[in-house]
């Protein structure tokens, strides 16, 4: 098991905001796609379709900067309430279920009723589930991404994400919680994504007072662990 150590990336202009005016594209290209007249071609709707994507791609990966640089500098305010776990947990895998997902891969949750509220930012604890999980399903080509809270009677203690994907290079570990750095060189093409993910995962826990640990075995999978208490 390893206690990952991390780097946060360096202050980002304010400037980068203004690439969100970018998103006005993804609305553009969804009022299209509807093809309320059916005079789009299916080529037509193939290029839009990439539009889209490309667009969402690139506003969640600005959206990752900012937080960083918002992380480094101290100025990313946490809002503490009385949170319940299990309720969390169920609105990532509801939200989760509504893309497209490998039918291969089942997505387990294991919750106990009855668990007391956490003291927590509902949503930066659910910014790092949304992480590990998507991150567990990308990298899953059969088998199961099973999320499972531990808990001392009422108190819980740990949220688990373990996964029976491709797992991580022993020699590896340590680097996929730096910013830009993936598992291997061929991550970004194969799989996607930018690499910042488990960076801002684990700058989260450590701002919410939590601990993120993993273990991995190449070719067996990963469980990555948010230790509560």
């Amino acid at each position: 098991m390893i206690k990952p150590g991390g780097r946060t990336l360096g202050a980002v202009d304010g400037t980068v905001s203004e690439l969100y005016l970018d998103a006005t594209v993804i609305g553009f290209s969804d009022v299209l796609l509807k093809n309320r007249k059916g005079n789009l071609t299916d080529s037509d709707i193939t290029y839009l379709t990439r539009i889209k994507d490309n667009g969402a791609h690139l506003l969640s990966t600005i959206g990752d900067i900012l937080d960083l640089s918002r992380i480094e500098a101290g100025r990313l305010e946490v809002e503490i309430e009385s949170v319940g776990i299990k309720g969390v947990v169920m609105d990532v895998f509801e939200s989760i279920g509504t893309t497209a997902r490998n039918p291969a891969v089942q997505l387990i949750a294991e919750v106990p009723d009855g668990l007391e509220p956490l003291r927590t930012d509902r949503l930066r604890l659910r910014q790092v589930l949304v992480n590990l999980i998507g991150n567990a399903l990308k990298f899953t080509s059969e088998g199961s991404v099973r999320v499972r809270v531990v808990a001392n009677g009422p108190k819980p203690r740990m949220i688990e994400v373990a996964d029976t994907g491709i797992g991580i290079p022993a020699d590896r570990i340590a680097a996929v919680f730096r910013a830009f750095e993936p598992a291997d060189n061929t991550t970004p093409r194969r799989y996607g994504g930018t690499g910042l993910g488990l960076s801002i995962s684990q700058s989260l826990c450590e701002l919410l007072g939590y601990r993120l640990e993993m273990e991995s075995e190449e070719g067996k999978g990963s469980t990555f662990r948010i230790i509560l208490h």
